[in-house]
C-alpha cells in the first residue's frame, strides 16, 4: 500500500469513470464538501473518451487522476489503483453515481466495526429515460431502498468499501479486476461478514446508452460464465450449459420480485420491461458463451 504525504489517509474513495461528463462533476463535488478535513484521497480512474478527464484536471484540482488509455472494463478501473491507494478504507464507486451528503463518514463509521466489507443503498436519481430506469433494474435492484441494515453475502462494488486488508489478503483475485461477487463469495467463505445498510447511499444518474449496456451486459456475463466453469468438473459445466435457457427466466423474475416488494417505482418497472429484457438476455447470452469457454485467463483479458 502507498503512503501519500507521509502518512496513510483513513479511507480511499476510487472513482471508476466511463464517459461520465454529465455526472463527474456532482460526484466529485459532493464529496470534495463533505471531505474539509482531507482525512480521504479522492480517485479518479479515467478511460472515458468524451470531456469528462478535461473537467477533472479544470475544476478538481485535489482529486488524483488516472488515465487509461486502453478499453477496460469498470471493475479493471478499480483494480488499477486499488494496489496503491493509502487508506485503510478501499471506497468504491463510478462517476455516474453521485455519492450521498455524508457518504465518506458513513462509510467510515460503519467499518469501526469488524466488518470487512460495507455496502449501501443505490438510488436512481430523477427524471430518468425509460433505459435509465431498466439499467437501473438490470444492476440495483437488490440495493434500491427502502431496507434494514443485515448482514449479506454480496453488495454492489458501485456503492462499497472494504478493509484495505482484504485487498491485500485476496490480491490473487483482483489481478485482472476487481470483480466484487468474486471477492465478496471468497470473503464469506472464509467466515468474514458484510454489512448492507441503507445509511450508506449513491444516487445513480445517467450512465450508457442501450447499445453500449447491451455489450457491457454481454461481456460481464461471458466474465461470469468463464469464471464460474474455470475449476468445474465437466459434468458441471455442462449442466450449466444445458440450463442455460432457463437463466434469463430466473433473472427476470427474481428483478421482478425484488421491486415488487419494495411497493415502488412499480410504474417505471413496468415502462421499462421490454429495455430490461433484452439487457438480461444479453447478459444470459455472454453467460452461455463463458460455460463454452475453454480457457478462463484467455476471456478474461479479452474484456
Amino acid at each position: 500500500m502507498s503512503l501519500k504525504d507521509g502518512k496513510p489517509k483513513e479511507l480511499s474513495a476510487i472513482i471508476a469513470s466511463q464517459n461520465a461528463e454529465g455526472t463527474i462533476e456532482a460526484c466529485l463535488s459532493s464529496l470534495e464538501g463533505q471531505n474539509a478535513d482531507g482525512l480521504a484521497e479522492i480517485i479518479v480512474v479515467d478511460n472515458s473518451r468524451d470531456g469528462t478527464a478535461r473537467i477533472v484536471e479544470e475544476r478538481f484540482r485535489d482529486v488524483k487522476l488516472i488515465k487509461v488509455s486502453e478499453p477496460s472494463l469498470v471493475p479493471q478501473l478499480w483494480t488499477e489503483e486499488a494496489k496503491r491507494a493509502s487508506g485503510k478504507i478501499i471506497a468504491f464507486t463510478t462517476a455516474h453515481c453521485v455519492p450521498g451528503a455524508d457518504w465518506l463518514s458513513q462509510n467510515l463509521h460503519h467499518h469501526q466495526a469488524e466488518y470487512a466489507a460495507v455496502g449501501g443503498a443505490i438510488e436512481n436519481a430523477e427524471p430518468a429515460s425509460v433505459v435509465q430506469w431498466a439499467v437501473y433494474f438490470c444492476r440495483y435492484a437488490p440495493f434500491m431502498p427502502p431496507f434494514s441494515a443485515h448482514q449479506v453475502g454480496q453488495v454492489a462494488g458501485d456503492n462499497a468499501s472494504y478493509k484495505a486488508w482484504v485487498l491485500e489478503k485476496y490480491a490473487g483475485l483482483i489481478k485482472s479486476g476487481f470483480w466484487e461477487a468474486v471477492v465478496n463469495d471468497q470473503l464469506c467463505k472464509d467466515g468474514h461478514s458484510l454489512l448492507l445498510t441503507p445509511e450508506v447511499q449513491v444516487y445513480h444518474g445517467h450512465s450508457f446508452g442501450m447499445g453500449a449496456f447491451c455489450r457491457q451486459r454481454l461481456v460481464h456475463g461471458r466474465f461470469f460464465g468463464a469464471g464460474r466453469v474455470a475449476s468445474a468438473p465437466p459434468i458441471r459445466r455442462l449442466l450449466y450449459i444445458v440450463s442455460s435457457p432457463l437463466v434469463p427466466i430466473i433473472f427476470l423474475g427474481k428483478i421482478s420480485r425484488q421491486v415488487l416488494a419494495k411497493r415502488r417505482h412499480r410504474w417505471a418497472f413496468t415502462q421499462s420491461l421490454p429495455v430490461l429484457t433484452l439487457f438480461v438476455l444479453c447478459w444470459s447470452l455472454g453467460e452461455f458463451l463463458g460455460y463454452l469457454s475453454r480457457d478462463d485467463s484467455r476471456e478474461r483479458s479479452k474484456g
